[in-house]
């Protein structure tokens, strides 16, 4: 059987452990969701150009080069940190012509946000380059695409900042493009902020502004907070017997468990248990439900049993998913087995639990 390890805290000691898991305490700490939009700005979209035939519905920005291959759920979703945020209903501007309803993306409506989207950002990017000494910064790429693939009304924006034009010798050094982007999904949005690793001094902008925008020009309202509530507790816990029971060749390392036991000096406790131990006591891998198991054995080594609302944070197969009071960070491992089935189903849970909420 799993070990248990415990650390000193305000709550009642634990029994000794066994080898197999790792049980830990940690407070909470409270911190602003990465990406969360300035308050927007209200302003008249920019119209679409005149004269040009609706593209198909799978690409919609073609007169920038794209053949819509970039829109894969590998590309946009593996590997990457997303943030949740709830939104209001939507509503495209009413001066774009469309024969879908007001909240669904026609060709043309999206080409009118594009080429909006390049209007707001332009100058603002070009703003901030301006306080940063020997660069700067191209016109941002700006490119829109519907993912038939996730639904009828699923579609992203996305924001490739190029490398910046160093303005003397001393910026020279190479820098990588920098791309944010935003999912839409009928209920929620998923925010990709650029990679932590990017070289772009302008990088750590692209989300907070493409997110002001999207509220502005869709007249919605963007809730990481409102995210958050839908998420946790037995919603949460869903999804983690869903993914056990659909591992899909991931089956390794370990399954993760956090709790918000709501205890004075012990806000949260973590549990580890590895994978085989996990699934020699369900009778296999997916067999038996496994969040029933994981909260006994913490009760059993430590004497807390948390309740079914308290499930905060998971991790199983690759998907690691943690919910707390700023927000929603949801991580999908490329890794072993499908991964992209593995994406597709935090998908649909994200949107079939918020939309419950």
């Amino acid at each position: 059987m799993p070990a248990l390890r415990t650390p000193s805290s305000s709550a009642s000691p634990a029994k000794r452990a066994a080898p197999g898991a790792h049980v830990s305490s940690q407070s909470a700490r409270s911190s602003s969701s990465p990406g969360s939009p300035a308050p927007p700005q209200r302003g008249k979209p920019a119209r679409p150009e005149p004269g040009r035939a609706s593209p198909r519905l799978a690409n919609v920005a073609e007169d920038e080069g794209e053949d819509g291959a970039w829109a894969t759920v590998e590309r946009l979703l593996l590997d990457r940190t997303l943030h949740l945020h709830a939104h209001s209903h939507l509503h495209f501007p009413s001066d774009v012509p469309s024969e879908t309803p007001s909240s669904s993306a026609a060709p043309e409506q999206l080409r009118a946000m594009r080429l909006a989207c390049r209007e707001f950002m332009t100058p603002r990017l070009a703003a901030l380059s301006n306080t940063l000494p020997g660069v700067s910064a191209p016109p941002p790429q700006v490119r829109v695409a519907t993912l038939p693939s996730l639904g009828p009304e699923a579609w992203v924006i996305e924001v490739v900042m190029r490398a910046p034009n160093p303005t003397n010798a001393r910026a020279s050094a190479a820098t990588a493009p920098a791309s944010a982007a935003v999912l839409m999904l009928p209920t929620v949005l998923l925010a990709r902020a650029a990679r932590t690793s990017s070289t772009s001094p302008t990088a750590p902008a692209l989300l907070p502004l493409l997110l002001a925008f999207t509220a502005q020009h869709l007249d919605t309202h963007l809730s990481p907070q409102g995210a958050a509530r839908s998420c946790k507790g037995k919603r949460l816990e869903v999804l983690l017997e869903d993914l056990w029971k659909h591992a899909m060749g991931a089956g390794e390392g370990s399954i993760e468990c956090a709790w918000d036991m709501g205890t004075k000096g012990l806000d949260n406790m973590s549990l580890q248990m590895g994978w085989a131990d996990a699934a020699e006591s369900c009778g296999g891998a997916g067999k038996a439900p496994i969040h029933p198991l994981l909260t006994a054995y913490l009760a059993e080594h430590s004497s807390l049993y948390p309740s079914p609302s308290a499930l905060v944070r998971i991790g199983v197969a690759g998907v690691h998913v943690g919910v707390n009071a700023s927000g929603v960070r949801i991580k999908v491992s490329s890794g072993k087995g499908d991964a992209k089935g593995r994406a597709r189903r935090v998908l649909k849970w994200i949107n079939e639990e918020a939309a419950a909420a």
